[in-house]
């Protein structure tokens, strides 16, 4: 071989920092040659090395190995200091290089080339392996390259590998791993993490999207140590076959507790390239603190809990969540009690918008009971649709905010209310309105001071002390009412209960006896025949207002509590005989019956 033309065509500088490898000398550094296998050993933490290889002519497969400093075209093909001559090594899938670092980093792929011949290979096109032991750090450098690659990452188990194509690297002590890929879309499968080594994947090129895969046959148990993937991929973590329960915390830009090591991302101006996250078929719990890009939860098979929120504030989901759970239900809290902020939120079978910055949202099939813990702000939810796999209720907990609670969607139609809801409010009281008034089938409704059903095919209920209003609007078809009870005053609050029956042939059953203390309650009706039933009002009652509004032939009163007087067509009074009982108001009602007993047995 003509050493001399090699060298001079040779591309790359000496490889070492302070101190390191030269033509003459190794200063703190000695490397060694025997057959294919070199042996680089370097004493000093300073002492970094960069391996690369070039192309050459005179090499039997078109490459050798390099090092190479920080001065550029000053390329160092020797590999072995004690040798007078240049001992060249050729990169063949055979060539081994084994190298000893006391803190330093080594960097796999040096970009660049020699004026006229071909690129330098980055890691990606390398072809060899490399034994590494000492302490400090790797990085296989692909940042240039434009072919798409993948990567394989099983450092936590024998023989501690980390590949890429033709190239290996061999981790036999503790290191910072950096995979830093090209502009091609890469692949970067994560398949275990010594616990005291660190794996990067680093994806800053703005080219392809890289896709970073971690865990091996659907378990991240072996992610021991560190792992973080930056820049412009999407990530999967995909824990699936793990039959353990875990509880899992995601904090805006990482997740802890699912595998024994720390799992993160960051981004690099795609913000918005999602998080997947696998979990097993245990019951696992998973604690969403914050977001800082969408996050996709697959439940898998476990009976899961996905906790929303941080000390009280789910304002910090900045991106999108979304949580499904095919093979069985996951349980969702959200909490926002903490938050002064009156927020707007919309809630349908699928999500809820408008309580956090982000959406939540989730398949229908897929969830179980749903909490939703609202601020100490005056709150509105605004309940379209609500569906629940399981049968399990929504709750809806206001904390110490006059809150409005709204069921049914923009057109007036409830009956997508198919499972239960519950809503309370601990330290203040909740309006709630129930808008039908769209539909156009008749329906039988039963109205207690706890809730009401009938209405939409799921119950809507409330706790009795909770609430300051309910209002009900019933559509145009023939509805058939009973009101058994209606709340009570609390704490000098007044309760207020109306009820609309809509437009068609109504009836409406009130048994007076159960209306609360200091309720006042109303009862319309619009362009239909419509018949009002009541027995016997109790005087600490604030007020019962009956109006009959437009009818084809009359609208009609029966009163079953005993005599009255003030029974006239019209607007007026009805003022009953016995002082213990309430005066009833009444507006455009056409047929009176008094002291009705066909009515009064088995319903005062």
């Amino acid at each position: 071989m003509n050493r001399t033309s090699s060298r001079r065509i040779a591309f790359g500088a000496l490889l070492m920092t302070a101190g390191g490898l030269s033509a003459s000398a190794f200063a703190t550094c000695t490397s060694s040659l025997v057959g294919s296998t070199a042996t680089i050993t370097c004493n000093a933490a300073t002492d970094d090395v960069q391996l690369g290889q070039y192309y050459n002519e005179y090499s039997s497969v078109s490459y050798f190995w390099f090092h190479q400093e920080t001065a550029p075209f000053g390329g160092d093909e020797d590999w072995d200091t004690n040798a007078p001559d240049y001992q060249f090594l050729e990169a063949s899938a055979a060539s081994t290089i084994n190298v000893h670092l006391a803190g330093g980093t080594l960097t796999l792929g040096i970009p660049g080339e020699y004026p006229g011949y071909p690129p330098n290979r980055l890691a990606d096109g390398m072809v060899g392996s490399v034994n590494w032991t000492g302490s400090g750090a790797v990085t296989l450098d692909s940042s240039s390259s434009t072919s798409a690659s993948t990567y394989t990452v099983d450092d936590g188990n024998s023989p501690f590998a980390t590949t890429v194509n033709a190239l290996t690297l061999f981790n036999k002590s503790s290191a910072q791993i950096t995979i830093v890929t090209g502009t091609a879309a890469d692949t970067v499968n994560v398949l275990s993490v010594y616990s005291l080594d660190s794996v990067e994947a680093f994806n800053h090129s703005g080219g392809g999207t890289d896709a970073v895969h971690v865990g091996k046959a659907g378990s991240v148990q072996g992610v021991k140590g560190a792992l973080k993937a930056y820049g412009y991929s999407t990530l999967t973590i995909d824990d699936s076959a793990d039959g353990t329960a875990r509880n899992a915390t995601i904090a805006s830009n990482s997740i802890a507790g699912l595998a024994p090591g720390t799992m993160s991302w960051s981004s690099s101006g795609v913000i918005n390239s999602p998080v997947a996250v696998f979990m097993g078929s245990g019951d696992d719990t998973l604690n969403v603190q914050s977001t800082d890009r969408p996050v996709l939860i697959d439940g898998n098979s476990g009976s899961d809990t996905v906790n929303i929120g941080n000390g009280g504030s789910a304002q910090d989901i900045l991106g999108a969540v979304d949580i499904s759970n095919y093979s069985s239900r996951t349980a969702i809290n959200i909490d926002d009690s903490a938050d002064s902020t009156g927020r707007t939120a919309t809630y349908t079978e699928t999500g809820v918008t408008g309580l956090t910055p982000a959406a939540i949202t989730w398949p229908e099939n897929d969830v179980r009971a749903i909490t939703l813990r609202m601020g100490v702000g005056a709150d509105t939810v605004k309940v379209w649709s609500v569906y629940s796999g399981s049968g399990d209720p929504l709750t809806i907990h206001g904390t110490n905010g006059v809150d409005a609670v709204y069921f049914g969607d923009a057109s007036g139609n409830a009956q997508q209310i198919l499972t239960p809801v519950m809503v309370d409010n601990v330290a203040a009281y909740t309006s709630i309105w129930i808008d039908d008034s769209a539909d156009t089938t008749s329906r039988s409704v039963t109205y207690s001071k706890t809730g009401i059903t009938g209405v939409a095919p799921g119950h809507i209920g409330w706790a009795s002390n909770d609430v300051g209003s309910v209002r009900l609007y019933l559509g145009s078809g023939s509805d058939l009412v009973h009101v058994f009870s209606s709340n009570r005053n609390v704490s000098g609050h007044s309760f207020i209960n109306q009820i609309d029956l809509g437009g068609g042939n109504n009836q409406c059953y009130v048994t007076g006896s159960g209306l609360g203390t200091a309720s006042v309650n109303s009862f319309y009706a619009n362009a239909g025949d419509d018949q009002f039933v009541i027995s016997a009002v109790p005087t600490d009652v604030a007020s019962v207002n009956i109006y009959g509004g437009a009818q084809a032939v009359w609208d009609e009163l029966v009163y079953t509590g005993g005599p009255a007087t003030g029974a006239f067509p019209g607007n007026g009074t009805l003022t009953p005989t016995d002082i213990n009982a309430h005066a009833i108001n009444y507006n455009s009602i056409e047929h009176f019956s008094i002291n009705d007993w066909i009515f009064r047995d088995g319903f005062q």
